[in-house]
């Protein structure tokens, strides 16, 4: 008879642990909000993807080992902090600007918000995820809590990946439900094309703010 691949008497806690910290306020539920009320449902659908992503990366480098190395050696975490937090910042200096300049055209509405893409807002959902180290850390600490079944049975990799695709899953799912009730905010108000601009500089506040959050954030582990 086959053995569990997980513990069965931790998986409940497991998965309404995760469901507590998928509904709990934080920057990635800020930028899938943003980006659905200021580019509509898809946007933040498309970002709450590129976290997904950014989920199950950190799910293998934990695997892997990364997360308890960057805690033995707090200099990296602080180098990737620095790194994401400036590009979070060009992101968001770029998307006030482009508000600015747009209010002074408002008849150039549909140059400005088409730039938007797909890919874009999995890029920037990836990166605000995957370059935030106290995701990583969080993830390298959470995560081998639950990883109790016997090792001679099954290998403790094994057990990080499926639980850290079950979280990255079931967030997934609630962000996605963000997204959608968002965009729904968005679509029953029918805004104009003056609206389209003051929200591009709200979503550039956002970034700006993530950024200096990532930057004066805690990473270190106690």
């Amino acid at each position: 008879m086959c053995s569990p691949m997980l513990d069965p008497s931790v998986l409940p806690v497991f998965l309404l642990a995760v469901l507590a910290l998928a509904v709990v306020p934080g920057p990635d539920l800020a930028l899938i909000v943003s980006h659905a009320l200021a580019r509509g449902v898809r946007a933040g659908v498309w970002c709450s993807v590129g976290i997904a992503v950014a989920g199950f990366l950190q799910t293998a480098l934990v695997a892997f080992g990364l997360g308890h190395l960057m805690q033995r050696l707090p200099v990296i975490a602080d180098a990737v902090r620095f790194v994401g937090a400036a590009y979070l910042l060009w992101i968001g200096i770029g998307l006030l600007r482009k508000a600015r300049h747009a209010g002074e055209r408002v008849s150039a509405t549909p140059s400005v918000i088409d730039r938007e893409t797909p890919p874009g807002w999995v890029w920037r959902g990836l990166i605000n995820n995957l370059l935030n180290p106290k995701a990583l850390l969080f993830f390298s600490l959470f995560l081998p809590q639950f990883a109790t079944a016997a090792a001679e049975q099954v290998p403790w990799q094994w057990q990080i990946a499926l639980l850290g695709g079950i979280l990255t899953i079931v967030v997934m799912t609630v962000n996605i439900g963000v997204a959608w009730g968002a965009g729904s905010v968005r679509r029953a108000f029918n805004p104009s094309g003056r609206f389209d601009h003051m929200a591009t500089g709200v979503l550039g506040l956002v970034f700006v703010g993530l950024a200096l959050r990532m930057v004066f954030q805690e990473v270190r582990a106690r």
